[in-house]
């Protein structure tokens, strides 16, 4: 009987079960709390309070794993998204599936990478848009060959962009075209020298122009032609 006694007095009672419940219902720790309720309907069968609690934490339970289900849904789509590539989208999943779960590790680890992918993108963007305005510039300057190595450095950051790659092109055949207009216009003003050393000035004078045809604003030719 002693032992009985002893026994007794270390089983739980109704109430300390009850409060047992409460404490996990408040920490969210459903299932824990519905052993705790059950144990106390084993006691006191039938039991109004008892059953009522048991039958919140069971609708808390049902509720869990629908917002569970949800929450796997958004993680599903959001590593779909961000295996695509496409971030926005998957960190705008990532942060549906934390207004869930806020404290889930892997939901904002990857919220985490993404914002800084996200952030890197925008930087690259920025420098990427740099270089096709100083190189536009360059272009309009008709400086051919800095045009050329600008959009080829735009490029370097997005191979795959058209305008860049068009405009790139564009520099090429333009520098080109101006590097055979320059070896041209260097061979005639070679022949209109040597024209003026042998005092045949009328040549030397219709080389020059053939010259200046090409680069009009030549100024130090200009003077050449004026000086014979």
């Amino acid at each position: 009987t002693n032992i009985d006694t002893k026994a007794q007095e270390q089983a739980p009672t109704y109430q300390s079960l009850i409060t047992m419940g409460d404490k996990e219902f408040s920490n969210q720790e459903y299932i824990k709390a519905k052993s705790y309720y059950q144990e106390a309907l084993r006691i006191k069968k039938d039991d109004p309070t008892a059953k009522s609690k048991l039958n919140k934490t069971l609708e808390k339970i049902r509720e869990q794993s629908e917002k569970e289900e949800i929450f796997y849904q958004y993680i599903d789509e959001a590593d779909n998204h961000y295996d695509n590539g496409d971030y926005e989208k998957s960190l705008a999943s990532y942060k549906k599936a934390k207004s869930l779960f806020p404290k889930d590790e892997y939901v904002n680890e990857q919220i985490q990478i993404i914002s800084q992918i996200i952030s890197e993108e925008k930087d690259k963007i920025a420098s990427f848009n740099d270089i096709i305005r100083i190189a536009d510039e360059f272009m309009s300057q008709g400086k051919y060959t800095e045009a050329v190595l600008q959009y080829k450095a735009a490029l370097e950051l997005y191979p795959n962009n058209t305008t860049a790659k068009e405009k790139y092109s564009s520099a090429k055949s333009k520098k080109e075209e101006y590097d055979n207009q320059s070896t041209y216009f260097e061979q005639l003003k070679r022949e209109a020298n040597e024209f003026a050393l042998r005092k045949k000035y009328a040549e030397s004078i219709a080389k020059y122009e053939e010259a200046l045809a090409i680069f009009p604003n030549d100024s130090e030719l200009k003077e050449l032609i004026d000086s014979l």
